[in-house]
């Protein structure tokens, strides 16, 4: 599965790459697996990447604070959405990679 990365804080030019990572598996019984469709490029991304935002993850980090995808798979407990119901992924996880899984507790389907 591929994702872009910041690999170190700086010019993007220089420290963004397309990597290849681990994919992330089956969803656990409240979790669902969404194929990732859109993930903007928001201004904090933009100072992740340079190394000026409150929060920075450990490089290698996937990047990309929102984004919008369709449910690929779910767990046997996930009531409020089923495979090809369109939703938007959390804030909290990563969206700049091809598959995204998280707790689908408060995610809805999009008309």
């Amino acid at each position: 599965m591929k994702a872009v990365q910041v690999v170190a804080f700086g010019r993007a030019a220089d420290v963004v790459k397309l990597n290849e990572v681990p994919d992330v598996g089956s969803p656990g019984p409240d979790e669902v697996v969404v194929a990732v469709e859109a993930a903007p490029i928001n201004n904090s991304d933009f100072m992740i990447i340079a190394g000026r935002y409150g929060y920075l993850p450990s490089p290698p980090a996937t990047l990309g604070i929102e984004g919008v995808g369709r449910v690929v798979a779910t767990g046997s407990q996930v009531r409020n959405l089923k495979e090809g119901d369109r939703t938007l992924i959390p804030f909290t996880v990563p969206s700049w990679t091809e598959r995204v899984k998280f707790t689908a507790s408060w995610q809805r389907a999009l008309p």
